[in-house]
């Protein structure tokens, strides 16, 4: 099906996210998770899953200034 034909041709590709990450640049994690995370806060509104990976990507930034992998 459809679904399955986006997977195979797009398996090998790799996020722009990840990129940046392996090129040691700052993610666009501020302004997509980072985002959500502010806004439920404003609204009273609990966003673990985007608060965790905002969370994670931060931290690998931050490993990142100091080794590449």
């Amino acid at each position: 099906d459809y679904v399955t034909h986006i997977a195979q041709t797009t398996a090998r590709n790799r996020s722009s996210m990840l990129q940046d990450v392996a090129a040691g640049r700052q993610t666009e994690v501020e302004w997509i998770n980072g985002y959500l995370v502010r806004l439920g806060q404003q609204h009273g509104v609990p966003t673990p899953v985007n608060t965790l990976l905002y969370t994670l990507v931060k931290l690998k930034e931050a490993s990142c200034h100091h080794t590449k992998y």
